[in-house]
């Protein structure tokens, strides 16, 4: 087996000092170098911009989530809800398409869609009973919102 190898060797480097006038390390070298810079081009042109288009799309959807419950945060105090829906709605839909679907998984989905129609109801609502029921339920659909929403950024 040895000695296979070696005449195989040989009869390599006969043959690149013939036809290229290189020693057999000389060759090798260069092929390892051929073949690193191939890697390199496939890596920067396929593989980087997908590693990047994932890591961009996880901030924004971080970025939605938290600007969209700070919202809602500062929704029980409000008392004029007018266009507060469709912010709302809004701040669904572009979580939503940040899905390769367009449309979130069903628990956060669902959630969100709780959160919409609770904002919805509480622009008809007028009396004083019926706001301070509204705004502990609003509490309780919000924190499910949140914990919903943290399956998807949190971290920790």
């Amino acid at each position: 087996m040895y000695n296979i190898v070696l005449s195989i060797c040989k009869c390599t480097n006969e043959t690149s000092n013939l036809i290229l006038g290189l020693e057999l390390n000389d060759f090798i070298t260069a092929a390892i170098s051929v073949g690193t810079l191939l890697l390199n081009i496939l890596f920067y042109i396929i593989i980087a911009p997908k590693i990047s288009f994932r890591f961009q799309k996880k901030e924004d959807f971080l970025k939605y989530s938290s600007e969209f419950i700070t919202f809602l945060s500062g929704v029980n105090s409000l008392t004029d809800f007018e266009g507060v829906p469709t912010k709302v709605k809004s701040y669904c839909v572009s979580i939503e398409l940040l899905f390769k679907s367009g449309v979130a998984p069903e628990p956060l989905r669902a959630d969100m869609e709780n959160v919409f129609q609770a904002v919805k109801k509480r622009k008809s609502l007028t009396s004083e009973k019926e706001i301070e029921e509204w705004n502990s339920n609003f509490r309780t659909i919000t924190q499910k919102l949140r914990k919903s929403l943290a399956k998807y950024t949190g971290t920790f």
